[in-house]
Protein backbone atom coordinates (compact mmCIF):
# COMPACT_ATOMS: atom_id res chain seq x y z
CA UNK A 1 0.00 0.00 0.00
CA UNK A 2 1.25 3.64 -0.96
CA UNK A 3 1.33 6.16 2.05
CA UNK A 4 0.63 9.44 1.17
CA UNK A 5 2.22 12.33 2.65
CA UNK A 6 -0.04 15.29 4.75
CA UNK A 7 0.93 17.73 1.18
CA UNK A 8 -1.31 14.73 -1.06
CA UNK A 9 -4.20 14.20 1.70
CA UNK A 10 -6.45 16.90 0.80
CA UNK A 11 -6.26 16.79 -3.10
CA UNK A 12 -6.98 12.54 -2.24
CA UNK A 13 -9.52 13.22 0.33
CA UNK A 14 -11.11 15.34 -2.33
CA UNK A 15 -10.53 12.95 -5.32
CA UNK A 16 -11.94 10.34 -3.36
CA UNK A 17 -15.25 11.97 -2.30
CA UNK A 18 -15.75 12.91 -5.86
CA UNK A 19 -15.20 9.42 -6.97
CA UNK A 20 -17.19 7.97 -4.36
CA UNK A 21 -19.92 10.78 -5.87
CA UNK A 22 -19.21 9.18 -9.10
CA UNK A 23 -19.54 5.94 -8.36
CA UNK A 24 -22.58 6.07 -6.91
CA UNK A 25 -24.16 7.50 -10.03
CA UNK A 26 -22.20 5.44 -12.35
CA UNK A 27 -21.05 2.39 -10.63
CA UNK A 28 -22.13 -0.85 -11.16
CA UNK A 29 -25.84 -0.13 -11.43
CA UNK A 30 -28.52 -2.64 -11.02
CA UNK A 31 -29.37 -3.47 -14.89
CA UNK A 32 -25.95 -4.90 -15.14
CA UNK A 33 -25.70 -9.06 -15.49
CA UNK A 34 -23.64 -10.24 -12.94
CA UNK A 35 -23.62 -13.56 -14.32
CA UNK A 36 -21.90 -12.19 -17.24
CA UNK A 37 -17.91 -12.84 -17.65
CA UNK A 38 -15.69 -9.34 -17.64
CA UNK A 39 -12.77 -8.13 -18.94
CA UNK A 40 -10.06 -8.86 -16.26
CA UNK A 41 -8.92 -6.79 -13.30
CA UNK A 42 -5.37 -6.03 -14.92
CA UNK A 43 -7.10 -5.30 -18.03
CA UNK A 44 -9.66 -3.00 -16.75
CA UNK A 45 -6.90 -1.20 -15.06
CA UNK A 46 -3.96 -1.10 -18.01
CA UNK A 47 -7.60 0.10 -19.94
CA UNK A 48 -8.13 3.25 -17.84
CA UNK A 49 -4.60 3.92 -17.27
CA UNK A 50 -4.82 4.37 -20.97
CA UNK A 51 -7.81 6.05 -21.51
CA UNK A 52 -6.35 9.08 -18.40
CA UNK A 53 -2.75 8.97 -20.70
CA UNK A 54 -5.29 10.01 -24.12
CA UNK A 55 -7.01 13.19 -21.11
CA UNK A 56 -3.33 14.03 -20.01
CA UNK A 57 -2.21 14.51 -23.78
CA UNK A 58 -4.59 17.20 -24.73
CA UNK A 59 -4.05 19.29 -21.47
CA UNK A 60 -2.22 22.59 -22.10
CA UNK A 61 1.34 23.29 -21.48
CA UNK A 62 2.50 23.98 -18.08
CA UNK A 63 -0.23 22.41 -16.27
CA UNK A 64 1.51 20.23 -13.17
CA UNK A 65 0.38 16.34 -12.25
CA UNK A 66 1.78 14.35 -10.53
CA UNK A 67 1.85 10.37 -10.89
CA UNK A 68 -2.01 9.16 -10.93
CA UNK A 69 -3.52 8.19 -7.70
CA UNK A 70 -4.62 4.62 -8.12
CA UNK A 71 -7.67 3.05 -6.33
CA UNK A 72 -10.17 0.65 -6.37
CA UNK A 73 -14.14 0.16 -5.07
CA UNK A 74 -15.88 -2.76 -4.32
CA UNK A 75 -19.30 -3.47 -6.40
CA UNK A 76 -22.90 -3.55 -5.46
CA UNK A 77 -25.65 -5.10 -7.32
CA UNK A 78 -29.46 -5.09 -6.40
CA UNK A 79 -30.36 -5.51 -2.83
CA UNK A 80 -27.59 -7.77 -1.78
CA UNK A 81 -26.16 -7.15 1.09
CA UNK A 82 -22.55 -5.71 0.76
CA UNK A 83 -20.08 -5.96 -2.60
CA UNK A 84 -20.53 -8.58 -4.98
CA UNK A 85 -17.33 -9.55 -5.54
CA UNK A 86 -16.23 -7.45 -8.47
CA UNK A 87 -14.12 -4.38 -8.26
CA UNK A 88 -14.04 -1.10 -10.26
CA UNK A 89 -10.57 0.35 -10.98
CA UNK A 90 -9.86 4.19 -10.93
CA UNK A 91 -7.21 6.71 -11.83
CA UNK A 92 -6.89 10.12 -10.53
CA UNK A 93 -4.74 12.78 -11.69
CA UNK A 94 -4.66 16.17 -9.82
CA UNK A 95 -4.21 18.97 -12.03
CA UNK A 96 -2.15 22.14 -11.08
CA UNK A 97 0.45 24.83 -12.28
CA UNK A 98 -1.61 26.90 -14.65
CA UNK A 99 -3.88 30.29 -13.74
CA UNK A 100 -7.54 30.04 -13.07
CA UNK A 101 -8.06 32.20 -16.07
CA UNK A 102 -7.14 28.79 -18.32
CA UNK A 103 -9.77 26.50 -16.52
CA UNK A 104 -12.33 26.79 -19.32
CA UNK A 105 -9.54 25.92 -21.87
CA UNK A 106 -9.07 22.88 -19.97
CA UNK A 107 -12.73 21.60 -19.73
CA UNK A 108 -13.28 21.91 -23.29
CA UNK A 109 -9.85 20.69 -24.50
CA UNK A 110 -11.40 17.36 -22.60
CA UNK A 111 -14.63 17.95 -23.67
CA UNK A 112 -13.31 17.63 -27.40
CA UNK A 113 -11.21 14.79 -26.41
CA UNK A 114 -13.79 12.64 -25.17
CA UNK A 115 -15.92 13.10 -28.03
CA UNK A 116 -13.76 12.34 -30.58
CA UNK A 117 -12.98 9.46 -28.13
CA UNK A 118 -16.07 7.77 -28.27
CA UNK A 119 -17.39 9.22 -24.91
CA UNK A 120 -20.62 10.64 -24.43
CA UNK A 121 -20.81 13.34 -22.57
CA UNK A 122 -23.46 13.12 -19.70
CA UNK A 123 -23.17 16.32 -17.53
CA UNK A 124 -21.49 20.17 -18.49
CA UNK A 125 -21.78 22.34 -15.68
CA UNK A 126 -19.78 24.75 -14.38
CA UNK A 127 -16.59 22.89 -12.47
CA UNK A 128 -17.75 19.27 -13.84
CA UNK A 129 -17.60 17.24 -17.33
CA UNK A 130 -18.28 13.61 -17.45
CA UNK A 131 -18.21 11.11 -20.30
CA UNK A 132 -19.64 7.58 -20.39
CA UNK A 133 -18.05 4.98 -23.21
CA UNK A 134 -20.36 2.58 -24.08
CA UNK A 135 -18.00 0.40 -26.16
CA UNK A 136 -16.26 -0.35 -22.71
CA UNK A 137 -18.12 0.97 -19.97
CA UNK A 138 -15.37 3.24 -18.97
CA UNK A 139 -16.03 6.99 -17.40
CA UNK A 140 -14.12 9.91 -17.40
CA UNK A 141 -14.90 13.07 -14.81
CA UNK A 142 -13.23 16.33 -14.54
CA UNK A 143 -14.29 18.09 -11.52
CA UNK A 144 -12.98 21.25 -9.83
CA UNK A 145 -10.94 24.26 -10.89
CA UNK A 146 -8.04 26.70 -10.95
CA UNK A 147 -8.91 28.71 -8.29
CA UNK A 148 -7.11 30.05 -5.43
CA UNK A 149 -7.33 27.11 -2.86
CA UNK A 150 -8.74 24.51 -5.93
CA UNK A 151 -7.54 21.99 -8.39
CA UNK A 152 -8.57 19.97 -11.05
CA UNK A 153 -8.89 16.34 -10.58
CA UNK A 154 -9.20 13.89 -13.69
CA UNK A 155 -10.99 10.74 -13.19
CA UNK A 156 -11.28 7.61 -14.73
CA UNK A 157 -13.30 4.76 -13.29
CA UNK A 158 -13.40 1.37 -14.83
CA UNK A 159 -16.48 -0.52 -15.53
CA UNK A 160 -17.28 -3.44 -12.37
CA UNK A 161 -15.43 -6.40 -13.28
CA UNK A 162 -14.54 -9.88 -12.05
CA UNK A 163 -10.79 -9.99 -10.84
CA UNK A 164 -9.97 -12.56 -13.25
CA UNK A 165 -13.12 -12.57 -15.51
CA UNK A 166 -15.09 -15.02 -14.54
CA UNK A 167 -18.44 -14.13 -11.96
CA UNK A 168 -18.18 -15.85 -8.61
CA UNK A 169 -20.68 -18.30 -7.66
CA UNK A 170 -22.86 -16.99 -5.02
CA UNK A 171 -22.84 -19.01 -1.82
Amino acid sequence: MTRVGPERWEPLKAALLALGVATLSVGCGQDVDVTTPTITRVAAEQQADAELAGLERVLPEGIRHEAPLKGESGCYHGDDNGTDGRVQPTRTDILKGLPSERTDEIYAAVRTHLEASGFKVSEDVKGHLAGNKAANGFTAVLHGSLAVGDYLRLTVLAPCVWPDGTPTPKS
